[in-house]
């Protein structure tokens, strides 16, 4: 059975009410201090209608952390990728302060999500692949300041070194 664009708009903006509420909770208690049952109180409505939009905690909280996680990549990337080459060290800074102060806990709870992808596995591609996202922007970002530079991105050592940095670092909490 298909819903009418209304119905799906109308269940699509309860979804959005309940990840804003579950990521306001878990991120001011963090993963494990928060239950289902927490959100669905502080989001007004029963368990019940919590499980209908998401199947279990670990399902809400990927739904948390990749809405986090994509819009800071989505900064990153028109930030650095896209913005001119001249000032993109104040750019930087400015979007990493604003996760380190603006964003301190949900970017807290992202380094929670990445522990726990050690011991749960619904957790582990999920984490991969946001990784991954991270690790190409940076590699783009070196490449177009090393073609600003003039220099060949492949064959500069420091270029070697930080995709091998990055590929240990993805590769650390799992098998490669």
């Amino acid at each position: 059975m298909t819903r009418s664009p209304r119905a799906q708009a109308k269940a699509e903006a309860k979804r959005a009410h309940l990840i804003e509420q579950a990521t306001r909770c878990l991120a001011e208690k963090g993963y494990a201090s928060v239950s289902l049952r927490d959100i669905a109180r502080e989001s007004g409505v029963s368990l019940g209608i919590l499980h209908y939009y998401f199947a279990s905690k670990e399902d809400l909280l990927l739904s948390v952390i990749s809405g986090y996680k994509e819009r800071f990549l989505q900064e990153l990337e028109e930030d650095l990728i896209l913005g001119p080459v001249t000032g993109w060290q104040t750019r930087l800074s400015s979007l990493l302060r604003k996760v380190m102060t603006e964003d301190r806990n949900l970017h807290r709870l992202w380094y929670d999500l990445q522990v726990q992808a050690m011991y749960v596995d619904a957790f582990r591609q999920p984490v991969r692949e946001i990784r991954e996202r991270l690790y190409t922007l940076i590699s783009r970002m070196l490449e177009k300041l090393l073609s600003e530079k003039g220099q060949n991105t492949p064959r500069h050592p420091r270029n070697g070194y930080i995709s091998s940095t990055l590929r240990w670092t993805a590769c650390s909490s799992r098998p490669c």
